[in-house]
């Protein structure tokens, strides 16, 4: 009777261990698994931060675009990202401040709408953006001399994002690269090189007759061109008989050296949390809306974009003959590229007819100044911002460029054509100007109050 009591107390004890381990193995699991939420959840709410401060940086360009002409500056910039009817801006006149809403220019604060009255309630009594709505924003900017223009001012600028109590800033330089015009900026790098050749055009909106393409490096330039073009510090012009200076110039106060170099920073791209999946689109219609991620991109077919799209490339993208992405009205696309890209064909259709739609970011690093690293060889027009500034661009065939691009050496040529106009239409001439978001870099969100 003893020996069963033992065995009965041994079996009792071996339950209970077990027991014991098992509920330590769920106590793992339900730890875990609570971690992993919190966790998921800290990103996302990281991400709206981020949106948030992105689109307070768009806000900011907007308002500078408002007001670079006159004696006003932008001194703060409020807003929510769902919604643009909430943003507004403090100004300085002539050092009197005023308050206006971005979106209708109203500048009495008395009959702001209900979503600019808040965000400006919130503002005038200096809330912390943590203790703001989900998705507010809040930018200020300081006035900083221009490095290109020393009459004029660039902009040093923080943007932060809130969501759940959580907030992201960012750090960045506008630069007013030009009042009324902006152009072609090769990158700053030993090999760098424009070059517009062949039977290509060149023409300059909201101001014919007043483009500025600007390389820190060399300028080769074939065909005649009606503006200011400028090399780098020790850069040489190759072509300045084909140069028609602007009315009141002289050629050689139009084809000046630039006192410093433009710095453009690399390309740094966050990429998203998920796998990304293979992203072969074959002939057919196709949408894409939200965020996407793919290791190479090829287009056969028409990709429709639907709303504020994001795709994601680690690899290559290709564009081919026969395929293109559709950007209709209403809709946007920023694109972001670590590998070479190839736009043959239609390419991009960007029916909105805004450059500022169509963003492209490509971080390749060209390996050898004679590669093509990002070709655009279509048929129709591309209106659209290009930042590749380690890349080497080429533009050919008969694809007519409407927007800005930066790169490392840019070459135009073949029945090419490239019209560096922001406002999106041609006919609207002297409508705003463009300023450019230098760079963007991150500070510790616990910085941020």
């Amino acid at each position: 009777m003893k020996h069963i009591n033992r065995k009965k107390g041994s079996a009792l004890m071996l339950v209970m261990v077990m027991a014991i381990v098992v509920m330590g193995i769920i106590g793992t699991l339900l730890t875990k698994s609570a971690t992993h939420a919190k966790y998921t959840r800290q990103q996302k709410a990281l991400k709206s931060c981020h949106q948030a401060a992105q689109s307070g940086l768009q806000a900011t360009t907007l308002a500078i675009r408002e007001f670079l002409n006159n004696n006003q500056r932008p001194t703060e910039v409020h807003g929510n990202c769902s919604n643009w009817d909430s943003v507004v801006v403090l100004v300085d006149d002539n050092g009197t401040e005023e308050w206006f809403e971005l979106a209708t220019g109203n500048d009495n604060p008395a009959s702001f709408n209900t979503l600019a009255r808040r965000v400006y309630d919130q503002a005038l009594a200096n809330t912390p953006i943590r203790q703001r709505d989900n998705n507010d924003f809040r930018v200020r900017l300081t006035a900083v001399q221009s490095i290109q223009n020393p009459s004029e001012n660039d902009f040093d600028v923080v943007s932060v994002g809130v969501f759940d109590r959580e907030a992201t800033a960012f750090r960045g330089l506008i630069m007013q690269v030009r009042s009324n015009t902006n152009g072609i900026i090769p990158r700053n790098a030993a090999d760098e090189l424009l070059e517009i050749g062949g039977s290509a055009q060149v023409l300059s909106f909201p101001e014919p007759g007043k483009a500025l393409f600007a390389s820190n490096g060399d300028i080769n330039l074939s065909v005649p061109f009606l503006g200011e073009i400028h090399p780098g510090p020790d850069g040489v012009l190759n072509g300045s008989e084909n140069v028609v200076p602007p009315v009141g110039q002289t050629v050689e106060e139009a084809t000046s050296n630039l006192n410093k170099p433009f710095e453009l920073p690399p390309v740094e791209i966050d990429f998203p949390q998920t796998s990304p999946s293979n992203g072969n689109f074959k002939k057919g219609d196709h949408n894409l809306s939200g965020v996407n991620h793919f290791t190479d991109l090829t287009v056969k077919g028409t990709l429709n974009i639907a709303g504020d799209t994001e795709i994601y490339v680690q690899g290559d993208l290709t564009i081919n003959a026969g395929g293109g992405i559709v950007i209709p009205q209403g809709a946007t696309l920023k694109l972001f590229i670590s590998g070479k890209a190839t736009f043959n064909g239609h390419s991009v259709t960007n029916e909105t007819i805004d450059p500022q739609n169509l963003q492209v970011k490509i971080a390749h690093i060209s390996t050898s100044s004679s590669t093509d690293d990002v070709k655009l060889n279509g048929t129709s027009d591309f209106y659209g911002i290009m930042y590749a500034p380690d890349a080497n661009v080429k533009i050919l065939g008969t694809n007519q460029f409407f927007g800005n691009i930066a790169a490392n050496r840019i070459r135009i040529t073949g029945n090419a054509g490239f019209s560096d106009f922001i406002n999106g239409n041609p006919q609207s001439e002297g409508e705003g100007n463009f300023v450019f978001v230098l760079h963007t870099g991150g500070i510790h969100r616990t910085s941020v109050n």
